[in-house]
């Protein structure tokens, strides 16, 4: 985790200081002479030459690093945890409104509508996301086709903030719910106790940089398959207050979409009947990825 947060820093700074760094060292070798510090020279081109390499690999080391974290998979006693907090409470307790304790999950397809400016250059993304989604819950979940208007349950909002509430309004929600939302940056709303069939709806502002409106397209997706509260009991989590901006969902948070959409697991079900069968799906989840990986998820 440390060495992820280093190559990220570095990245955002690699080109102001490889540049600076290049400059005190030609500086340094006209200074020095060669003949007399040529091991100090030879070790100022070695260094020289590795930071050509990291200027030319850094998206790559990156990209190779935060993949390597978001496989981590957390200890079965902590994922059984996480899925209790996420699925049986949801993130508005704190302010005073509870949950309903009951298990939520779809049992048709998903069609989703984008709806507002600036949504066609994150389409690539939202599908990928679906994509994933659908593999681990054996839901068909996609863009709705543009000839096909019928069976739209799930609106992809992608607002300015002035916009949200007029939207929330236009689904239904109250000013007490608008109001609780209303320091937030995205968020989902389901509806529906047990099976969830009515309309869902995705808001995310457009006002924010392009790496947090990725986190936020597939924190918010995720959540809106049934999986509505944030924890930090573990990491990584896309379903966390404790996590930098990612573009794809941890190993964990895949574990938790698989057991919730696992058939031995009904909606309706309250904590009591749902996490005894939970502490026994999660540990096969857990034993069946370190044996064939990710694919060992998909339905």
């Amino acid at each position: 985790m440390a060495a992820l947060y280093v190559v990220k820093a570095i990245n955002e700074l690699q080109g102001s200081f490889s540049i600076s760094l290049l400059y005190i060292i030609a500086i340094n070798t006209f200074i020095l002479g060669f003949f007399k510090y040529r091991n100090l020279i030879a070790g100022l081109i070695l260094i020289a030459t590795l930071i050509v390499i990291w200027q030319k690999n850094s998206d790559h080391i990156y990209d190779w690093l935060l993949g390597s974290y978001l496989s981590l998979v957390a200890p079965t006693d902590l994922l059984i945890e996480k899925f209790e907090l996420t699925v049986f409470r949801n993130d508005y307790e704190a302010k005073g409104r509870q949950s309903s304790g009951i298990l939520g999950k779809w049992d048709n397809s998903i069609r989703m509508r984008l709806v507002g400016e600036g949504t066609k250059q994150f389409v690539a993304h939202i599908e990928k996301t679906l994509d994933t989604l659908s593999h681990l819950s054996g839901l068909s979940i996609r863009l709705n086709e543009e000839d096909e208007p019928m069976g739209i349950n799930m609106d992809f909002h992608f607002v300015s903030p002035d916009r949200a509430a007029p939207i929330l309004r236009s689904h239904g929600e109250s000013q007490e719910n608008i109001a609780m939302m209303s320091d937030t940056i995205c968020f989902v709303r389901i509806k529906g106790s047990g099976i969830i069939t009515k309309h869902g709806i995705v808001v995310i502002f457009n006002t924010l940089d392009d790496a947090m409106i990725r986190h936020c397209i597939v924190e918010e997706i995720t959540q809106g398959l049934g999986l509505i509260g944030d924890s930090d009991i573990l990491q990584p989590s896309i379903m966390s207050d404790d996590i930098f901006n990612i573009d794809r969902l941890p190993m964990n948070d895949k574990i938790m979409v698989r057991t919730l959409y696992d058939k031995r697991l009904n909606p309706g079900m309250t904590r009591d009947e749902a996490m005894p069968i939970v502490s026994k799906i999660i540990p096969e989840l857990d034993a069946a990825v370190k044996e064939r990986g990710e694919e060992a998820l998909y339905q």
